[in-house]
């Protein structure tokens, strides 16, 4: 049996968390209080000597790791202030935790208040009895509510610490009073972030983690049966291969699509999770933001949201992960896959990965008529019945993400299935002049895996005279490299040689994105790393990258607000261009290769912008996040030389029109949840604005201007359907604002059945 050692004793510089007032009701606790030995020293300081003599109940979980619901209650006789626990040389990783709840003495139950003491260990533990602050006398709370904000009154909630991940002990249930409310807690020891399990039944079972006393309102995955809101959550049965339900298994979401592919992201980032009842029945509500006008109040209907379902380990079934429509009763079936492996990880050298750096890994499936399944460092760190398909495995290191070679796992796989790290790669290019198509001498090439706020066009001559100093392989420490460090993230960066040549050599544990080619008043290339195949001796040769003749524009986007995304964009007038325009524009077609002058810029600040030297443009700057702002096109049309710098001065962003598109059928009524996108002057449509409840999309569009409003249907079996309304909108107070686009029932019943 382990054991506690428990003295009495003054000392300075105890830190502590504070907490409010209240008394739980808690479960029956397991295991006989037993007295532990305590030696005192030092004089109490005053008013703390009413505690003296006093029971103070500890539990200790001896071995929270393998059970964490199994403790044992130790009772300290206390005297004086400062408790000090100090475990025996038989104590290798205990759990400690105090709670007023457990207390036999009102006194000191009234000392420890509301706070959660929670410690594990492996280190002696210290604490003041009675804490330092008291009890506040303003009492705050935590405010639960429901998906929509509602509150939930009479849920029961179970708070466990730690907060995520690997096993956890609960150290409280409560019961929400009249308001949805429960009296904030505030931790005292290693843990200061818990999860949450809360049930109620006209609700179903939720748990949140990553919650901090600082949350006043935490927000559930939850509605009640019978709202409208329950038709636009996602519910159903989750059942093993026998059709048996299977209870406890846990439902997570993050986003949804809704028809017309708009994201719908949750609430703060965070993840939502349900859980199973003993039906195996659950509904989940995504809470989230409304942002913009992309949508009504409520999730629309035909909304896909991308779940991730977990069953109890102990029941061997493989997770689900892929879309449920919500709207309708689903059906999910776990997989029992019928082939046990062990997983072997092996360096480029043939060794044992770091065992600390699989608790990163992710191992994603891929298998023929199913969605790619992910499984997790818990998931098969201890052997499990797997599936066939084609293993992608990677860990998450400081540098990135560090892939293994993919593995075929089929009936006739070995049980141990053993993950190589490939050897490096080499990849190999030339850089030559846009126009004259000349090898350049000296270009540099960066191995990107990440990027920042800088830009190329930032840097300052000086700082480009450091630069052209270098050597051809220059170490990324250099003092002269630190500009570069501002723009990219970086594993490499070399210069090319007389024939514009250049060669890098990526090991597998070194992340990359691709290549960023850059000189001088040049516009910046980026090579995508996806594209790039290597061949069977591990060489990969990154197509030659052209490098055109910059000039720079200095300008000033002003706005009312802050935080507003701006970017700027080139409008060239093609007639009369040279013929290299072409090349030129060929290189920013979004897929593998990009210029690198698209870079956020900061709003009221003059900055500098790259253009290419030599042809006719205006300067267009948008704000592609944030569709309230008109955009902006320079009226004056710029034409400058190699290297020339040219103020354009400052420009204010205008706002935009609110413009309301109904939509109805072919018998007048309003339809919600359709997706309606606008025609945009570059010639392409928007992103998807569903129809809300009352059938109306809403957009921004520019003032004294015309364009098109449109549905459209793009099926697999070849139907492609599109229907739309023009528009024209004057400006200020002019009318019209509202326009109807009315829909056929083809294109509405392939939309919505």
């Amino acid at each position: 049996m382990r054991r506690l050692l428990v003295s009495i004793a003054c000392v300075a510089g105890v830190s502590w968390f504070g907490t409010a007032a209240g008394a739980p009701d808690v479960p029956e606790m397991r295991g006989r209080g037993r007295t532990s030995r305590y030696a005192t020293s030092a004089k109490a300081p005053p008013g703390s000597g009413e505690l003296d003599g006093r029971n103070l109940v500890v539990r200790l979980y001896s071995h929270w790791r393998q059970d964490p619901t199994k403790f044992e209650k130790l009772d300290v006789k206390l005297k004086g202030s400062q408790v000090v626990l100090e475990p025996d040389e038989s104590v290798a990783s205990a759990l400690v935790v105090i709670v007023a709840q457990d207390q036999t003495d009102n006194m000191v139950s009234q000392a420890i208040g509301d706070r959660l003491c929670a410690w594990e260990f492996k280190r002696e533990v210290r604490f003041p009895l009675p804490f330092p602050d008291g009890q506040p006398d303003d009492k705050k709370f935590w405010m639960f509510t429901d998906a929509l904000g509602e509150p939930m009154p009479g849920a029961t909630v179970e708070l466990l610490l730690p907060d995520h991940g690997g096993p956890r002990i609960a150290v409280g249930r409560y019961v929400l009073d009249d308001a949805g409310r429960l009296c904030e807690k505030r931790f005292f020891g290693d843990f200061h972030t818990f999860s949450c399990r809360l049930s109620h039944r006209d609700y179903g079972l939720t748990e949140v983690s990553g919650l901090s006393r600082h949350d006043a309102k935490i927000v559930l995955p939850l509605v009640r049966a019978d709202t409208i809101a329950a038709q636009r959550a996602i519910s159903g049965l989750v059942v093993d291969p026998d059709g048996e339900p299977v209870a406890g298994a846990v439902v997570e979401c993050t986003n949804a699509r809704t028809l017309g592919e708009g994201l719908i992201n949750s609430l703060h980032g965070r993840s939502y999770r349900v859980i199973t009842d003993e039906a195996g029945a659950f509904r989940l509500y995504l809470p989230n933001e409304k942002r913009r006008d992309e949508r009504g109040y409520l999730i629309p209907p035909k909304t896909r949201y991308n779940v991730r379902i977990e069953a109890p380990k102990q029941l061997g079934l493989l997770p689900y992960a892929g879309p449920i429509e919500n709207g309708q009763e689903t059906l999910v079936t776990l997989e029992r896959a019928g082939y046990l492996r062990t997983l072997q990880f092996e360096d480029e050298n043939g060794d044992n990965i770091d065992p600390a750096q699989l608790e990163t890994l992710n191992i994603r499936v891929h298998r023929p008529d199913h969605d790619p399944l992910t499984l997790h460092w818990a998931d098969w760190k201890d052997g499990v019945l797997l599936p066939l398909g084609t293993y992608e495995a990677a860990t998450y290191e400081s540098g990135g993400k560090c892939s293994f070679e993919p593995l075929e796992v089929t009936e006739q796989s070995p049980r141990e299935l053993v993950f190589r790290l490939p050897k490096a790669v080499t990849y190999f290019g030339r850089v030559v002049h846009g126009i004259t198509g000349e090898p350049m001498q000296g270009a540099f090439v960066v191995a990107m895996n990440a990027s920042s706020q800088g830009r190329l066009c930032d840097i300052t001559p000086e700082q480009w005279d450091a630069l052209h100093q270098l050597q051809d392989d220059p170490p990324v420490d250099s003092p002269a490299v630190a500009p570069l460090k501002k723009i990219y993230g970086f594993t490499k960066l070399v210069r090319t040689d007389e024939t514009g040549s250049y060669s890098v050599t990526i090991g597998p544990r070194q992340s990359l994105y691709g290549f960023v080619a850059f000189e001088q008043d040049y516009l910046g290339v980026m090579y995508r790393k996806f594209s790039l195949k290597p061949d069977r001796n591990r060489y990969a040769e990154v197509p030659m990258i052209k490098l055109f003749p910059a000039a720079r524009v200095i300008v000033e986007p002003t706005t009312t607000e802050r935080h507003v995304s701006i970017c700027p964009n080139w409008v060239i007038d093609k007639a009369g261009s040279p013929a290299w325009v072409r090349e030129l524009l060929d290189i920013d077609n979004g897929r593998e290769s990009a210029l690198e002058y698209k870079r956020w810029m900061q709003e009221n600040v003059r900055q500098h912008v790259y253009v290419p030297a030599g042809v006719h443009l205006r300067l267009k700057l948008e704000a592609p996040y944030d569709s309230k702002w008109c955009p902006i096109e320079l009226p004056q049309v710029i034409y400058l030389n190699h290297g020339d710098i040219l103020d354009l001065g400052r420009c204010t962003f205008a706002e935009a029109l609110k413009v309301r598109v109904k939509v109805i059928n072919a018998t007048g009524r309003t339809v919600e949840g359709i997706p309606v996108r606008v025609l945009r002057d570059d010639g392409a449509w928007s992103v998807a604005h569903n129809t809300d409840e009352e059938g109306i999309a809403t957009f921004n569009v520019v003032p004294d201007s015309s364009g098109t409003f449109g549905v459209s249907y793009h099926g697999d079996a070849g139907v492609h359907l599109r229907e739309t309304i023009p528009y024209r909108v004057g400006g200020g107070e002019d009318e019209p604002r509202q326009f109807t686009l009315q829909l056929s029932d083809e294109i509405l019943r392939y939309l919505l059945d």
